[in-house]
């Protein structure tokens, strides 16, 4: 496949420019850390809500601990049949041990755990049913005023457009994930799951953490892209999420999304000329490390179209594009053999 000529300077310009790439910058663009802030304010929520004693959260933050054992197992692979007794054994202690409030929150926890574990085996009929109800009890807390889990229940829409695309059905889990981010990004209420999302005084609540819970949500998404490249892939026969948002750009967070769209828009409409110098200058400009795994989908993509090119160096930039990867980019362990898979 012949992607663009010999003569056309750009992959060349990649070649000579990458090296003097900046490395990623260790600071946050944000002031906050969102995830300790949702942990502080849901610690109140629970006391309130659930009528909670101190005793009460010590044995809820013991079933999170032993669920994250399972979860830990569950992810790996490892042993999974056992990973399920022992949440099976944790989901009884739960049903002895508390009632009330306190009892349906706990139950929210043990059933994102068995829905990964219907995920994980396959059984993805089961999976999506285990967490819409997941969703529904977290909505039941949140109207009687634990509003944090109004993010449980942003990140259970992510799970089953993760097992809508993991089951073979990527178009409808691509159109599940342009609702979920137009509600976060833009307060769209176009049928998620969950009915809260339909009500503007729940989007209104804790802005600034929703806020950035999107960007790290988009982070997540862009990883699965790695992880699991999908059937379609380039090809796909349906406009891929990410190009049918459309957002104001208010924020550098934003600013970064737009411009990763916007990337990829013109490799999408094989706008090669356009896609190369859109792609340095993502590349070149210097972000926090949180979104590295932005600059690591493009740098992943940027071989795929080289390596089909019939540029004579094309091998060379390849091995740049690699050098970049690992002495530039704070990347995460567990993508390493995706990388090698994919490049």
């Amino acid at each position: 496949m012949t992607v663009f000529k010999e003569e056309i300077n750009v992959p060349d310009f990649l070649l000579s420019e990458i090296e003097s790439f900046p490395p990623s910058l260790e600071e946050s663009t944000l002031p906050y850390d969102h995830n300790r802030l949702i942990l502080m304010l849901r610690e109140k929520e629970i006391y309130k809500v659930c009528d909670a004693t101190k005793k009460d959260y010590e044995l809820l933050n013991q079933y999170d601990k032993q669920f994250g054992k399972v979860v830990s197992n569950l992810v790996k692979g490892i042993e999974m049949e056992a990973a399920f007794e022992e949440y099976l054994a944790i989901e009884k202690q739960i049903e002895q041990e508390i009632s009330g409030n306190l009892y349906i929150y706990a139950r929210q926890m043990a059933l994102s755990v068995k829905s990964l574990y219907y995920y994980k085996t396959k059984r993805y009929d089961i999976a999506t049913a285990v967490t819409i109800e997941c969703v529904a009890m977290n909505e039941y807390l949140v109207r009687q005023g634990l509003y944090t889990l109004v993010f449980r229940c942003l990140e259970q829409n992510k799970n089953i457009s993760r097992i809508l695309f993991r089951s073979g059905d990527e178009e409808a889990g691509n159109a599940l994930l342009v609702r979920l981010f137009d509600y976060m990004l833009n307060g769209g209420d176009r049928d998620l799951y969950g009915v809260i999302f339909k009500e503007p005084a729940f989007f209104e609540r804790q802005a600034y953490i929703r806020e950035a819970y999107a960007y790290e949500c988009f982070r997540m998404i862009v990883e699965d892209m790695i992880r699991f490249p999908g059937k379609g892939g380039h090809q796909a026969n349906f406009v891929p999420w990410y190009l049918q948002l459309d957002f104001e750009v208010n924020t550098t967070d934003r600013q970064i999304l737009y411009n990763w769209i916007y990337v990829s828009r013109q490799l999408w409409e094989n706008n090669y000329e356009h896609y190369f110098e859109s792609l340095l200058t993502f590349l070149k400009e210097p972000v926090s490390q949180l979104y590295d795994v932005l600059k690591l989908q493009q740098a992943i993509a940027a071989s795929k179209v080289i390596k089909a090119s019939d540029h004579r160096e094309k091998g060379k930039i390849i091995d740049a594009i690699n050098t970049f990867i690992t002495t530039k980019l704070n990347v995460p362990k567990s993508l390493l053999f995706k990388i090698i898979d994919n490049i």
